[in-house]
């Protein structure tokens, strides 16, 4: 105990007491004592021997309080040496000098710490350097296999009106020519087979139908994977829902959201869809639950055609390999302090690349501190960049896709901005590396 400034100072304190008590208590019992022998001699019939007796017996047991604890000492930690040695010793000066070797130690122990933490961060930093490489070696690889030119073009063929998203030319063909092939009322008579169905469509659906081994590392081949994807939610024109909760609604395609729609299957709502809607009229179709997000093609395969944010983000970066289990993300884009804690943040609006994933939030946020992120709201992901121009293009699942019919929005690339499609708050996550060919 006498090795720490504590233990010192308990040894200390009891070695004052103890002196105080070898002063204080004799003369007490000595001042007794005369006035016991004073009461006696003026004749009074006070007892005075056993009392004082024990008084004196009192004195004794206080001189061999020192050898009592001695021995208390020896049972407990075997050597009483240890204890009188101790008990000597305890000094102010001796406690001040403990303190200042624990404080140094202290001091010296913080050094190796943080050296060692510091250590440990450097090696975690250049093992995420060394996957960044891996990525970018794997994006380098699959852009000198294919070149330049695989990139898709949006403004050779701008269509007859009738779809309000701008797809590349091939797909928008195909998109205006199936618009109204059934409704949910007609659907599985219509289409008794889904891969015949899509397949039949040609273009990026009959390559990407049914293909569980996509694994994307470019812009050229997200963006190809999203008019797949995008593509047949237009197609089949999605409604939108996200669940049962407080911030729950429902939004018909080409129609407005009803707020608050609780009920269990269906439920009126103030809106009817365009013509060209899964669910034609005003009608919220939520009987089977939330949507497969993690396979769309088993999605598409089935009979709830309804959509939301983060789903729609979901959707296309599973079916493009890089989320799941064989992705760099296992889960999904709804977590996106844990999303930036794993890959890092991308601060300026100058670095935004195609394969971004945006996040929003319902106040002001530190773009470059993820610690800041709360009040998630809405995701939408980086579509395409055009740097002459300076403007980025949003892919966006949302109901501004369901009610627009339109899943593109745009903003320009200008880090002084205040809010990016009306949410002051927003944060940029890179989850893969890709060639940026387009």
């Amino acid at each position: 105990m006498c090795d720490t400034s504590t233990g010192l100072q308990i040894f200390y304190l009891l070695k004052i007491a103890f002196q105080i008590l070898c002063i204080v208590l004799p003369i007490i019992i000595i001042i007794t004592m005369t006035i016991s022998l004073f009461k006696y001699v003026v004749g009074s019939e006070e007892k005075i021997i056993m009392p004082n007796i024990k008084k004196i017996i009192a004195a004794l047991i206080i001189f061999i309080l020192p050898s009592l604890f001695g021995y208390l000492f020896t049972n407990f930690n075997g050597n009483e040496n240890d204890f009188m040695n101790c008990f000597n010793i305890a000094t102010p000066e001796k406690v001040k000098a403990l303190q200042e070797k624990e404080k140094l130690e202290a001091e010296q122990e913080k050094a190796k710490q943080d050296k060692e933490n510091k250590e440990a961060m450097e090696k975690a930093a250049a093992s995420d350097e060394e996957e960044r490489q891996k990525q970018k070696k794997l994006a380098e690889d699959w852009a000198k296999k294919y070149g330049s030119g695989s990139c898709l073009r949006f403004d050779q063929y701008e269509g007859d009106g009738t779809v309000k998203s701008q797809f590349s030319t091939k797909t928008l063909k195909i998109v205006e020519e199936h618009l109204n092939d059934f409704d949910y009322t007609n659907y599985h008579t219509i289409v008794p087979d889904v891969g015949e169905y899509i397949t039949s469509l040609g273009g990026v659906f009959a390559d990407y139908w049914d293909n569980d081994e996509i694994e994307v590392y470019s812009a050229s081949e997200l963006q190809k994977v999203s008019e797949y994807v995008f593509g047949l939610m237009y197609i089949y024109g999605f409604d939108y829902w996200n669940g049962y909760h407080s911030n729950g609604h429902y939004c018909k395609w080409g129609g407005k959201c009803t707020y608050n729609c609780t009920d269990s299957e269906h439920c009126s709502v103030t809106s009817s869809g365009t013509a060209d809607a899964f669910y034609t009229g005003s009608y919220a179709y939520k009987d089977h639950g939330l949507s497969a997000k993690n396979d769309f093609d088993k999605l598409i395969s089935g009979d709830n055609m309804t959509v939301n944010c983060n789903w729609a983000v979901d959707m296309v970066f599973y079916k493009a390999g890089i989320f799941g289990e064989n992705g760099d993300w296992q889960g999904g884009s709804a977590s996106p302090t844990a999303m930036a804690k794993k890959f890092g943040v991308i601060e300026s609006m100058e670095d935004y690349e195609v394969g971004d994933i945006v996040h929003f939030f319902d106040h002001t946020v530190d773009r470059g501190d993820y610690t800041t992120w709360s009040g998630w709201r809405h995701v939408a992901f980086v579509g395409e960049v055009d740097k002459e121009e300076g403007i980025i293009t949003f892919y966006d699942g949302g109901s501004y896709f369901t009610n627009t019919r339109n899943f593109k929005w745009t903003a320009k690339i200008d880090d002084s901005t205040t809010k990016l499609h009306g949410y002051s708050g927003w944060g940029v996550v890179r989850v893969r590396e890709l060639a940026q060919d387009c």
